[in-house]
């Protein structure tokens, strides 16, 4: 769980990063339908979306409970417009892995706002002692790529036709990693 708020100046915009509470899960699922319907890349659109706000705000407070998971909100202006997350295995042969997700409104990309959240979640990892860090990007994503690229990722494998669209056209998954070893 990461507890310090830290604050960023973009572009003359104070920028906060700091931990999401539950009396905020309306315009966190607000703002995750909104980023599901502006990109394709996401596991489903705001139509599949079938919790509510106390679906929502159960899933803020397990995941801030848990002394390993990251739930990252980023503020600009003081609106919510995004978040990364961490989770870890409870299953001993796994624990040394952790799983991360990214998503951020279209209108904050190429602001190095999805750089500076990768880092708090890289070193948020760093401070559990894990070993890896393990994504999964749509291969016609190329943006989100170049940044985990750029965050040290490598490609590791891919799921062919990971991804269905209503158009019937298909995308990859493109499974990356991020070792940390080298990095404690």
């Amino acid at each position: 769980m990461f507890v310090n708020s830290e604050t960023y100046d973009i572009n003359g915009h104070k920028l906060v990063l700091r931990n999401v509470f539950k009396d905020e899960a309306k315009e966190v699922l607000d703002v995750f339908k909104k980023i599901s319907d502006e990109t394709p890349f996401l596991m489903k659109g705001s139509d599949e979306i079938y919790f509510d706000e106390k679906g929502e705000e159960l899933f803020l407070d397990t995941i801030n409970c848990h002394q390993e998971a990251l739930f990252l909100g980023a503020f600009y202006d003081d609106h919510y417009i995004g978040n990364v997350t961490l989770t870890s295995f409870d299953q001993y042969r796994f624990r040394h892995r952790m799983e991360l997700g990214i998503a951020l409104l279209q209108d904050y990309t190429h602001m190095g706002i999805g750089t500076l959240l990768m880092k708090k979640a890289i070193k948020h990892a760093l401070e559990l002692h894990k070993e890896q860090i393990e994504l999964e990007v749509m291969s016609k994503n190329i943006h989100a790529i170049n940044l985990y690229k750029k965050c040290g990722f490598i490609q590791t494998g891919i799921k062919v036709n990971n991804m269905k669209y209503k158009d019937n056209t298909y995308d990859d998954a493109i499974i990356m990693v991020k070792t940390l070893k080298e990095d404690l």
